[in-house]
């Protein structure tokens, strides 16, 4: 039977990596996914990745642990919404970041306020595509794995809850 547990992380450098690695070790996964595309993973473009999936993705490749990318190229902002649209929302959600842990953005609390800031600039028929392909991605790659860790940004926890209910979510409660 496949246990799969899904840890949330806050993107632009707010996920705490020691807390991310003593995370990882806990667990010790037979199979590590990461919110990174598995091609972009083969072809070492990870550079516009956030860096706690580039660092998880290190870590993993350092100690021998089977590490996949799960994640889907469809952009899901909205025509039109330029780097300085993405800058201001990434300083409004910095507000109420800098008073909690990038753990606690897995309650659906939290969660929803970072992700009402940034439904602004969010087409949400690609954002649902997006979830739905990262699902399926997900649903190929445990295949006969005994305990699977899957990294994803806290803003998808409440889509793979409802779609994995079967999964922990050890951040959430």
């Amino acid at each position: 039977m496949v246990e799969l547990i899904f840890i949330g992380t806050l993107h632009c450098g707010f996920t705490n990596e020691n807390e991310l690695k003593k995370i990882i070790s806990d667990t010790n996964p037979d199979l590590l996914l990461i919110e990174i595309t598995e091609k972009d993973i083969q072809l070492n473009h990870i550079s516009k990745y956030p860096e706690e999936m580039i660092f998880a993705l290190n870590l993993a490749k350092q100690n021998n642990i089977v590490c996949k990318g799960f994640d889907s190229d469809i952009n899901v902002l909205k025509k039109g919404t330029t780097s300085k649209d993405e800058q201001v929302i990434i300083k409004k959600q910095e507000q109420i970041i800098k008073n909690n842990s990038w753990k606690d953005f897995n309650k659906y609390e939290l969660n929803q306020k970072l992700s009402k800031i940034g439904n602004k600039i969010i087409d949400f028929d690609k954002w649902n595509l997006r979830e739905n392909e990262m699902k399926l991605n997900i649903e190929k790659l445990i295949l006969r794995k005994r305990i699977v860790l899957i990294l994803t940004g806290s803003g998808h926890i409440p889509f793979f809850k409802k779609n994995f209910s079967n999964a922990k979510f050890p951040l959430s409660s």
